[in-house]
């Protein structure tokens, strides 16, 4: 009840609900600390909240708690947001959650500085949970920053032919995230050539992701479009409007 009361209050986003929020801190519940976070990341570079979230990304004893902090400034698009989470990432955590979710943080602000960032987390010697959460984030960034498309998926088509497992498996996600098509072939090389099952499911499953994915562009393109000709031809219809009653003026004038 406490962790949807929390998640109501950060849709609600005023003034009064931060600072009931900020009542649930000593909760000693850590999933309702959770939703609070997650709630306060609803208030879009908001000070306050941000500080209470850097302070928890620091100091928050329960790692999992700690890792949706950062998710939530990640959320909140805070201009301090980038810097304080690099700080943090390499807190060492129960399965890397901190790092993993601090790089997913990254990707959801949006900034194409965190893309070599990231990629430092993907090479050889990371831990194979932190890689695979380094693929998955960085498929996010190409998914939101159409121009990085390309770099993203030259780093993400080289780590296909990694031998981890889990850095493998993330690769695949990334790319399906990202939703580019130019990445179709190499997958399908792998839905075709590779021996094991796991890897030939999961690049099926992510074309078709893919494909699913650029259709759903396209369509908001085209309503983009129609809404676009739609504005235009108010403008026109205005503007017509305009003309005519100007006319209809001129005329009356002269009856007078």
């Amino acid at each position: 009840m406490r962790r949807a009361a929390a998640k109501a209050l950060g849709e609600i986003r005023t003034e009064d609900a931060k600072a009931t929020l900020m009542a649930g801190l000593k909760d000693k519940d850590s999933r309702v600390r959770r939703a609070v976070y997650e709630a306060l990341g609803q208030f879009r570079e908001d000070d306050e909240a941000f500080e209470i979230l850097g302070k928890a990304w620091r100091e928050e004893k329960m790692y999992y708690a700690a890792g949706t902090a950062a998710l939530a400034m990640g959320n909140s698009r805070h201009p301090r947001a980038f810097d304080t989470i690099v700080k943090g990432l390499d807190r060492p955590a129960h399965g890397n959650i901190i790092t993993r979710n601090g790089l997913s943080a990254l990707a959801e602000l949006r900034d194409a500085k965190a893309i070599d960032l990231v990629k430092k987390y993907t090479r050889a010697g990371e831990p194979e949970w932190i890689r695979q959460a380094a693929c998955n984030a960085l498929g996010k960034l190409g998914d939101y920053l159409e121009d990085k498309r390309d770099d993203i998926r030259d780093i993400l088509v080289l780590l296909l032919r990694d031998t981890n497992y889990r850095t493998k498996i993330g690769a695949i996600q990334g790319l399906g995230t990202m939703g580019d098509p130019k990445a179709i072939p190499e997958l399908q090389k792998i839905q075709d050539q590779e021996p094991i099952g796991t890897f030939r499911r999961l690049a099926r499953r992510t074309v078709k992701q893919i494909q699913e994915k650029v259709a759903e562009r396209a369509k908001k393109v085209e309503q983009q479009a129609e809404l676009d000709k739609l504005k235009d031809e108010n403008k026109d219809l205005k503007a017509r409007v305009a003309k005519l009653e100007g006319q209809v003026e001129k005329v009356l004038k002269k009856r007078r």
